[in-house]
């Protein structure tokens, strides 16, 4: 059979990134203190890279006058050119690293709740047996103290683990030595548990005894707030209901939250990326962090000028395959940091920009400190207003924080959606007429539902149908679903758990 052959011509169109767009990229995505750190690894691997030394400027000047001349006014001295000043370092008070704005960062030595506990557990006279149950038990529990675990699943873990036949008897004195351990409530299998034990360790009183029997009797009316089932059920005046009741308000619902879980658990205060300073209606905006001024070594730069001098002979010597491994070294190491200079510069101009977009967006808010102020805002519209790429702008406001005078808060908390737009209706001919509806955020309606819960009465808290009533008067038109999304996104309960007894 006769074979064929044929010649196909395929166009395909592709879009590859250069490597220094990939850099930038990703050194847009770090923050303050991480850029600080990868720019003080970056000087420490290429010995072409040096960052200038700041020595203190002195008190006065050769005629005799104070010297009053910032860190910043002599970097800027620095550039023959005033149009070679980059951007940023015209309207920004960057920190440099002899000035206090960055706060301090305390170490963080919380002891975890195991080591609190455990350090009970050492004064205590225990059987062998017994003891090595309880510190198992003391190291399986969550964050919040409880143990989600049944005996003879401990005793199994156990004996599986430390090779221990333990019998689920042995466990359950364990667990009620667990149970003696400070703070009280440490160690229950669910909620009702942790309320009792801290109940029973409380001094007897005719409230404690009430608040154990509603516990014990009537632990769903109780959820649940219902005052009349407890009446009913328990046989109790209103009173002493509403006595029990506030004496298990008391209690610790998570005995092992406040107690931390050890070296970590506890963030470092957040290092913001900007700040942004408000005097009467002038908004200054600076960007926080502590990278030196760079540059390029003075050996690799002479050397990297001579080898220029001689460019002919180094071609030469490049087709020849004779140029010495010094040379490329020398060439590649100076090219990196000329070029890491550059990006770095282009990521601070970047950043500054798209804060001074997010600012001029929301100036309203800025002067007042008002959330109704917030303006709807995407990513998109920062990307029109600076010209960058949707990708760059959405990387640079990434993980990133600002300080203002009334606190730290994320860039994102600035990108709001509208919630209506005309009503939630198309712009028809016989519309165009109508006056359209002011724009609003989210965030303008969460900040009245949270103010409306706040002054609510508790013995009649407003259901999400009122709530809905409440906004739309106050010239919010949402649905009553939509009311319900922000409620939970605010974490308030519903009206019925809301209810005080």
């Amino acid at each position: 059979m006769p074979q064929k052959s044929s010649l196909q011509l395929n166009l395909r169109q592709r879009q590859y990134l250069a490597q220094s767009q990939v850099q930038l990229a990703r050194m847009l995505e770090l923050n303050a203190p991480e850029m600080d750190e990868a720019v003080r690894r970056e000087v420490e691997e290429n010995p072409a890279l040096e960052a200038e030394e700041e020595t203190a400027p002195a008190q006065t000047t050769d005629d005799g006058r104070p010297f009053t001349e910032t860190a910043e006014q002599m970097r800027k001295a620095d550039y023959a050119d005033p149009d070679d000043i980059p951007y940023y370092r015209l309207q920004v008070r960057n920190a440099g690293r002899d000035d206090d704005s960055v706060p301090f960062i305390p170490a963080d030595n919380v002891r975890s709740l195991y080591d609190i506990l455990l350090d009970q557990l050492r004064a205590l006279p225990l059987e062998p047996d017994i003891r090595t149950a309880t510190r198992y038990i003391i190291g399986n529990l969550d964050s919040n103290g409880y143990l989600r675990r049944t005996s003879q699943g401990i005793a199994d873990d156990i004996l599986f683990d430390l090779g221990a036949d333990l019998s689920p008897r042995t466990v359950e004195k364990a667990l009620d030595t667990v149970h003696n351990l400070e703070p009280y409530g440490i160690g229950a299998s669910d909620l009702r548990e942790c309320l009792l034990i801290q109940l029973r360790h409380r001094p007897g009183s005719q409230q404690r005894d009430d608040a154990i029997r509603i516990l014990e009797e009537a632990f769903e009316a109780f959820s649940m707030k219902h005052t009349h089932r407890i009446i009913s059920q328990l046989h109790l005046s209103e009173k002493r209901v509403e006595e029990a009741v506030a004496e298990i308000l008391t209690l610790n619902p998570k005995p092992g939250a406040a107690l931390g879980e050890g070296p970590g658990s506890q963030a470092a205060p957040v290092i913001p990326d900007f700040i942004v300073d408000v005097h009467d209606s002038e908004i200054t905006i600076s960007l926080n962090n502590r990278i030196p001024e760079l540059r390029i070594s003075e050996t690799f730069r002479r050397a990297v000028k001579d080898m220029e001098k001689n460019a002919v002979r180094r071609r030469e010597a490049r087709r020849a395959g004779k140029l010495s491994g010094a040379s490329e070294f020398m060439t590649t190491r100076y090219n990196d940091a000329r070029e890491y200079i550059r990006l770095l510069k282009t990521r601070q101009t970047t950043l500054f920009s798209v804060m001074t977009a997010i600012v001029e967006a929301q100036r309203e808010y800025f002067l007042t400190q008002d959330v109704r102020k917030l303006k709807p805002l995407g990513i998109k519209d920062i990307a029109e207003a600076t010209g960058y790429d949707i990708s760059m702008v959405s990387r640079a406001t990434a993980q990133k924080f600002v300080a203002t005078p009334w606190g730290i808060l994320p860039l994102k908390y600035f990108f709001s959606t509208s919630v209506v737009d005309n009503g939630g209706r198309r712009k028809t001919p016989e519309s165009e007429e109508k006056p359209e509806r002011e724009e609003f955020t989210a965030k303008a309606v969460m900040e009245l539902i949270t103010r409306l819960v706040e002054e609510e009465d508790k013995k009649h808290p407003l259901s999400d149908e009122k709530l809905r009533q409440a906004v739309v008067a106050a010239g919010y038109p949402v649905a009553r679903r939509t009311v319900a999304k922000y409620r939970e996104n605010l974490h308030i309960p519903v009206a019925r758990l809301r209810r005080k007894m």
